[in-house]
């Protein structure tokens, strides 16, 4: 099994995260009409776009995480949705604890290399 690389995100980072692929956890708030994009909040309150390469066929709500290529300072171009389990008696979300670890990879994106270069 071969993982492509990719950066774990939050709204802010996206910028510059332009071109790279990343995984970012988002609140979906509305699915355009035709189910080729979704309206998204980040954990960090910023607004994005997600396109989609076919129109959903099935229903996507609350939380998500999107995997895909950033096209734009808001927008990123969706290769999969992974839809999180939605439990009313679940805790919430902690977008406090998954912008700090967004945090912290952007500060050690090489932890697992080890060795000369």
């Amino acid at each position: 099994m071969i993982f492509e690389q990719r950066y774990l995100a939050n709204g802010k980072s996206l910028a510059e995260q332009q071109g790279r692929k990343v995984t970012i956890c988002v609140k979906v708030t509305a699915v355009d009409p035709s189910g080729s994009s979704l309206s998204c909040s980040t954990t960090d309150d910023e607004f994005i776009n997600v396109a989609l390469d076919e129109p959903l066929n099935g229903v996507v709500e609350g939380w998500v995480e999107v995997i895909g290529t950033v096209t734009s300072h808001n927008k990123i171009q969706c290769d999969e949705i992974i839809q999180f389990k939605h439990d009313p008696n679940d805790e919430a979300f902690d977008t406090n604890a998954y912008n700090m670890a967004v945090q912290f990879w952007s500060h050690c994106r090489d932890i697992y290399e080890t060795g000369a270069k």
